[in-house]
């Protein structure tokens, strides 16, 4: 307890909430998930939009690859041939650190797709470039986690 002139303060309360509050805005671990959860939802929403949610919209397939994938694979989009890259995409591994989310699409042929090679154009599977309106979707989820955090801790 601190006396100032005819003033208590019990600042060690405060201080503990004070440096709760910091870890919680510090360690982001636990708003990870939620964070996931958005770019797995770009990221779909770049499928459904065959690249075009990212701003870049995905090249045709050439003649001769498109006519035989519609005799072994009939109404299958661009990027899906089993599923399994599309699958990958939409449920990457994640791992957390306190400042850094990481999603991995474990799908050996992915970086094909992303980056392009001399004989295929690239089609990434991941945007380039977010979209400000999706952009802004992840800002109000930080902006709730804050929230509420400063609620937990009683500010």
């Amino acid at each position: 307890m601190t006396v100032y002139g005819d003033a208590e303060f019990e600042i060690g309360d405060t201080a503990r909430r004070l440096r709760g509050l910091a870890t919680a805005l510090t360690d982001l671990r636990p708003f990870w998930p939620i964070g996931r959860g958005i770019v797995v939802d770009w990221m779909r929403r770049h499928y459904d939009s065959k690249g075009a949610f990212g701003g870049e919209p995905w090249a045709a397939l050439s003649p001769t690859y498109a006519r035989w994938k519609a005799t072994v694979r009939p109404g299958k989009p661009l990027l899906v041939f089993d599923g399994g890259l599309k699958r990958a995409t939409l449920a990457p591994d994640p791992s957390y650190s306190p400042q850094e989310m990481r999603l991995t699409i474990r799908a050996r042929h992915a970086i094909y797709h992303q980056a392009g090679t001399r004989r295929m154009p690239a089609r990434p599977i991941v945007p380039r470039r977010i979209p400000g309106a999706a952009l802004r979707e992840l800002e109000r989820a930080v902006d709730d986690y804050v929230e509420r955090e400063i609620q937990r801790w009683g500010f």
